[in-house]
């Protein structure tokens, strides 16, 4: 049986609209005004997607992140763009189930990755400065690999985007952005030439500044 996701503002309101407010229809139907079956135009339908970690278009707010739900379709689901977004599934209407924890949205790792992005927060002027100078040739080979858009083979490539737009706001030169995004793609070790010590070298700015596992699971070096 398939699930379907949708994200949602932090209001519960849609990200293309802002008119259809899927939290106040938890338990309920909502359908689109304006939906027209088959249409590949977005105004015409309710995207939702078969995987948590690749909801188009998803924000995740500076503060208050962003929401998920489970839904079921009404009626059959479209894939309105299935050879360039082949987890994106269109509908007339949904009807909302249930919400899920919010950092499902960055996939499988996502309660780590949500991790350091509150704990960032938290970091001094001075850690900032020196996760910039922890910087070494090693962390900026492995970056060329996780940056160049292979997440997207791993389902998780609205993710990306919404953790690139996130970081770009810490305006740290990409060492947590890196570290983030190596712990986005953790469980694709060894896959598409990500390799362990790949991962290892944009972690070890975190870990040599904060003293902290980028994932909970990793062994410190």
């Amino acid at each position: 049986m398939v699930t379907y996701y949708k994200a949602v503002r932090p209001d519960g309101t849609d990200f293309f609209s802002g008119m259809i407010d899927y939290a106040a229809a938890l338990g309920s139907a909502v359908k689109h005004p304006r939906a027209v079956r088959k249409d590949e135009d977005a105004s015409h339908y309710i995207s939702i997607s078969i995987s948590s970690g690749d909801c188009t278009g998803f924000r995740w707010d500076a503060t208050e992140g962003a929401r998920l739900f489970e839904v079921a379709p009404v009626g059959r689901a479209w894939a309105p763009h299935a050879n360039s977004m082949p987890n994106k599934r269109a509908a007339v209407g949904v009807k909302v189930l249930r919400e899920l924890p919010s950092y499902l949205l960055f996939g499988p790792q996502g309660e780590a990755v949500v991790a350091i992005i509150n704990a960032f927060k938290n970091l001094s002027t001075a850690q900032k400065n020196a996760l910039y100078a922890a910087r070494d040739d090693a962390f900026w080979n492995a970056w060329s690999v996780v940056a160049d858009g292979r997440a997207d083979r791993a389902g998780l490539e609205a993710a990306r985007g919404a953790l690139r737009g996130r970081l770009d706001d810490w305006h740290d030169d990409y060492s947590a952005y890196g570290t983030a995004l190596a712990v986005l793609l953790r469980h694709t070790i060894g896959k598409d030439g990500f390799t362990q010590e790949h991962y290892d070298a944009l972690a070890k700015p975190w870990v040599k500044v904060t003293g902290q596992k980028a994932h909970p699971e990793d062994v410190v070096f």
